[in-house]
């Protein structure tokens, strides 16, 4: 899987910013308080299903990870787009191919993934497949049977830990 971009809006320092990621290497540096951390949460989140390190924070918790000086309370919104290539995983397109129900035509296939979180801590999650919309039935069977990560884990204001997966990207 090949990382194309990660947009944020509203989350921690983040208020809304598209992050593309080049081919070969990436580097991430700024000045204090520029959003580095969040950059890096938002890559473990996308790239670790469960943590084996002590250190990493619990799960998403609206009040704390929204953009903080902000008067309103929009929700947050984290899109990841990757690339994935029959050449390096022809299993796992031929997979999201059967349970999704379509052909994909091309050797690489764009998956896109947003997830939008409001105040009540409702959290929806979409997920394309070459900006087609999947169905949420097909988007739970790949979540449960593949290694592309489909939920969220995050943290209510009553400090207990839920997952949910919810509609389309549109």
């Amino acid at each position: 899987m090949k990382l194309i971009s990660i947009r944020a809006r509203n989350y921690r320092t983040l208020q809304d910013v598209c992050l593309s990621f080049s081919g070969t290497y990436c580097t991430i540096s700024g000045q204090n308080n520029a959003g580095k951390s969040s950059v890096i949460r938002l890559l473990s989140a996308l790239f670790r299903r469960g943590s084996d390190y002590p250190w990493d924070e619990p799960g998403f918790d609206y009040n704390e990870d929204r953009t903080q000086w902000l008067k309103q309370n929009p929700p947050v919104e984290i899109e990841y787009v990757t690339e994935l290539s029959r050449m390096d995983d022809p299993a796992l397109i031929s997979f999201i191919e059967r349970i999704a129900s379509t052909k994909l035509p091309t050797p690489a296939v764009s998956v896109r993934l947003t997830y939008t979180v409001g105040d009540t801590n409702d959290l929806k999650i979409g997920l394309a497949l070459n900006e087609s919309p999947v169905e949420e039935k097909a988007v739970k069977d790949i979540e449960r049977r593949s290694k592309i990560p489909t939920s969220f884990s995050f943290t209510t204001q009553q400090s207990h830990t839920r997952n949910t997966t919810l509609g389309e990207v549109g």
